[in-house]
C-alpha cells in the first residue's frame, strides 16, 4: 500500500538539456484488474449519473422554467449553417438560417419576450471556412452525424490518453494506462464534452 502512494520517481539527464522520465507508481500484478475494475466501476458511474440524473433533472428543469431544450448538440449550428450555405445557397448567418437553426437546437425559436428563454441564439457564428471543412458531412441525416460524432470524440479522448502519457514521459505498464484511460473516458468535463459535441 506504502509503495502504491509513493511519490514518482524523478531521474535527471545530464547535459544542457534536462529530461525528466516520470514513472507512475507501479501496481502489484493482482491489483491491475482490481484497479481496471475500479476504473471501469467510476466511469460507468459518471455515464450513468449523467444519462440517468443529470439529464433527466435538467430536462424536468426547462419543462417547469418554460426553456427549449432541443438536441442540444454543439455541432448542429455549424452542420446546419454548413449544409445551407453548400447544398442550398443560403447565406448561413442569415436570420432565416438562425431560427432553424433553434428549431434544432432548442426545439423551438427563441423568444426574447420569454424570461427564461437562453439568452445565446445559437447562430451560425464561425468563419465560413468552417463550412468546408464539414462538407462531408452535409448530406448525410444529422441523427447519424450526432451519434458518429459522439463516438468520434470518445475514440478521439481514449487515443489522446497515452498519447499524453507518453509526451509527459510517465512510463508504466498498459493496465496502468487502461485504468488512466478509464478515468478519463469517465470523468465530468469528458463525459458532457462527448454529449453536447
Amino acid at each position: 500500500m506504502v509503495e502504491a502512494l509513493a511519490p514518482p520517481k524523478v531521474t535527471h539527464v545530464a547535459g544542457p538539456c534536462r529530461k525528466r522520465n516520470l514513472h507512475l507508481p507501479s501496481l502489484k500484478p493482482g491489483r491491475h484488474w482490481r484497479g481496471l475494475i475500479i476504473a471501469a466501476i467510476f466511469a460507468a458511474s459518471m455515464w450513468f449519473y449523467v444519462q440517468r440524473i443529470l439529464i433527466p433533472y435538467q430536462v424536468a428543469d426547462a419543462a417547469r422554467y418554460d426553456r427549449p431544450r432541443g438536441n442540444l448538440s454543439d455541432l448542429y449550428p455549424r452542420w446546419l449553417g454548413a449544409r445551407q450555405l453548400l447544398l442550398h445557397g443560403r447565406d448561413p448567418y442569415s436570420p432565416e438560417v438562425t431560427r432553424e437553426i433553434q428549431l434544432g437546437y432548442y426545439g423551438r425559436e427563441l423568444d426574447p419576450r420569454r424570461p427564461h428563454d437562453p439568452k445565446d441564439q445559437q447562430g451560425f457564428a464561425y468563419p465560413v471556412y468552417i463550412a468546408f471543412l464539414l462538407a462531408p458531412l452535409v448530406h448525410f441525416d444529422f441523427s447519424l452525424v450526432h451519434k458518429s460524432f459522439g463516438w468520434l470524440l470518445a475514440a478521439f479522448t481514449v487515443v489522446s490518453v497515452p498519447l499524453w502519457l507518453r509526451a509527459i514521459r510517465w512510463r508504466n505498464s498498459n493496465s496502468a494506462a487502461w485504468i488512466v484511460i478509464l478515468f478519463s473516458i469517465g470523468s465530468f468535463p469528458a463525459v458532457p464534452g462527448i454529449k453536447l459535441q
